[in-house]
């Protein structure tokens, strides 16, 4: 699948901008802060349902504008389809797909598959457990539809303990009421666990590969799940072992939402490895869950990579954009600074576009 075009109005720093692409390789050239990243987050919006830098809707609008639309057309299967969204500054996002209204964002989610990497995914790395099981689990919800169900319906009867365990506390209608929950808990414990323990199985093989063939030499990359709660243990009887401990803080202290995806190079924490390490891991992460998504699809995901040369050196970028050719190739935008470096890297295949912008408002056109 590809995007012939784009269409935006009001979006971000965009006034209006149509633009068709090329079906391989799309490079977006100008200065920090011209507007390269906005037509990223655009493509993402579209294929996600929601930005990857924000959560309120209204940032996504442009300053005085009354919402935003994006649209393209989408070519897949010998036909064309037309994804459209409309972000009001007030009110409810609204998804379209060939004219049609989708109803929510859970119908519409991966309607265009896609994997981005941008500096932001430093996080993976850096910050904490709960980040890196948000991933995985819009990764899993992306391969696994039943996944996202599961999961939404799990924080749900979760958000629903704790307020028992903090408003009950002492009280025999409170242990009523945590019973109750427990038994709708319970079996989506063991859904969700093990759904991420046979996932990440089949993800991990292809970390290595990728970071390998990154890094040319040896180095050994890969991810270990630590449930909370073993896959073997029955999670009605750790609920009750640990319901004292869950009643004394006021909160579910055991499950998937203290699951722990821990990332190594050398059998050793992704935190003490070098810089270069970290980068070529994260790429690696990310060309993984592009493979998967492809196999699992059977489709090529789009790939967006924003200043993908600030985290790999000039041979290492090679070497990924040797990757996805070997491996089928995506439809692919790279944001860079720099044309120069973009051409010596990437080649006169490829199809470059200028991205400026002047009083605020941004323009971009093929070079």
């Amino acid at each position: 699948m590809h995007l012939r075009r784009l269409r935006l109005q009001d979006f971000k720093s965009y006034e209006a901008a149509a633009i068709t692409w090329g079906e391989g390789v799309n490079v977006l050239v100008g200065d920090n802060g011209s507007g390269k990243t906005n037509v990223l987050d655009a493509i993402y919006w579209l294929g996600m349902g929601r930005s990857r830098f924000h959560r309120r809707d209204v940032l996504s609008v442009r300053a005085g504008a009354a919402g935003a639309l994006l649209e393209t057309v989408v070519a897949a299967d010998d036909e064309d389809r037309t994804h459209r969204i409309v972000i009001p500054t007030q009110g409810q996002r609204r998804f379209l797909i060939d004219g049609q209204a989708v109803p929510s964002i859970r119908e519409y989610l991966g309607s265009i598959p896609l994997v981005m990497l941008t500096p932001l995914d430093q996080e993976l790395i850096r910050g904490g457990r709960e980040i890196r099981r948000r991933f995985f689990d819009m990764l899993f919800s992306r391969l696994h539809p039943p996944y996202l169900q599961a999961i939404i319906q799990y924080h749900r009867l979760l958000q629903q303990r704790n307020r028992v365990l903090k408003a009950y506390y002492g009280k025999e209608e409170g242990r009523t009421l945590a019973a109750l929950l427990d038994r709708k808990i319970v079996p989506l414990i063991r859904q969700l666990t093990t759904y991420r323990q046979r996932a990440l199985s089949e993800m991990a093989g292809r970390i290595g590969d990728f970071h390998q063939a990154l890094a040319q030499r040896p180095e050994a990359a890969a991810v270990r799940y630590h449930p909370s709660i073993a896959p073997e243990a029955d999670p009605a009887e750790v609920l009750a072992r640990t319901a004292s401990r869950d009643w004394d803080n006021g909160t579910t202290t055991r499950g998937p939402h203290r699951d722990h995806f821990e990332f190594l190079i050398n059998d050793r924490p992704i935190e003490t490895a070098s810089e270069g390490q970290q980068k070529t891991f994260l790429v690696a992460l990310k060309m993984a869950e592009w493979n998967v998504l492809a196999s699992t699809r059977n489709v090529r995901p789009l790939l967006l990579l924003d200043d993908i040369f600030d985290k790999l050196d000039a041979d290492r970028s090679r070497r990924l954009l040797d990757l996805l050719a070997h491996h089928g190739g995506a439809q692919t935008w790279i944001t860079d600074t720099s044309l120069q470096r973009s051409r010596q890297v990437v080649g006169a295949s490829a199809q470059y576009y200028s991205v400026t912008i002047e009083q605020g408002i941004s323009n971009i056109r093929p070079l």
